[in-house]
Parts: C-alpha cells; sequence; structure tokens
C-alpha cells in the first residue's frame, strides 16, 4: 500500500511537480498568520463542507493531492477521507512546521 504522509523532501518534490494540486487546508485566520506554501496552493479547510466541495470541483480521484496543514494533523485526517472516498492524496507530514520549523 502506498503511504499516506510525505517527508518535506517529497513532499516539495511533489508541489514542484505542476500535475500536482496542493490542498491549504487551514482556516484563514491560520493563513494569515503564516502564508501559503506555495501561490498555487487552494484555500479549502478542511470542515464538513470539505469533501462535498471537492466533489463538486470535480477533482479527479487519479489527480496526485498534496494536502496541508500547520501542524499535519488536520491536514492527515483530511488525506484520509480522501483516501477513502477514492483519491489520490498525500498529507505533509508535520504540516508546515516541517518546513519553516517553529515560525508557523
Amino acid at each position: 500500500m502506498e503511504k499516506i504522509s510525505l517527508n518535506k523532501d517529497e513532499a516539495l518534490a511533489l508541489i514542484v511537480d505542476d500535475a500536482t494540486t496542493v490542498i491549504d487546508v487551514r482556516t484563514a485566520a491560520e493563513v494569515l498568520e503564516v502564508p501559503a506554501i506555495t501561490e498555487e496552493a487552494i484555500l479549502l479547510p478542511f470542515d464538513e463542507s470539505f469533501l462535498s466541495i471537492i466533489k463538486e470541483e470535480e477533482v479527479e480521484k487519479e489527480q496526485t493531492l498534496l494536502i496541508y496543514s500547520t501542524t499535519g494533523t488536520t491536514s492527515l485526517k483530511a488525506t484520509e477521507l480522501l483516501r477513502t472516498n477514492g483519491y489520490k492524496a498525500f498529507n505533509l507530514e508535520g504540516g508546515l512546521e516541517a518546513i519553516f520549523g517553529d515560525d508557523c
């Protein structure tokens, strides 16, 4: 089985791949504190409407998705939900803290 969480280097390799969709599951308030990991990241807070929005936007299940949050906890939950629903999703292990350290 393919692993669900990627370390910093694996995640950064996906971020530079144009075929990857990067999804930031933090709240708008969290994004104001620490900007998105890339300008192309889609802000989609993980809440009760998360999966329905993914489906409404017709995200292809075969498309590679990199999901992240501040610490990786929320993004892991979002990634697990997406995987359960057949999406090719990966979590950034440790979240933004893995990239930027304690500055998050």
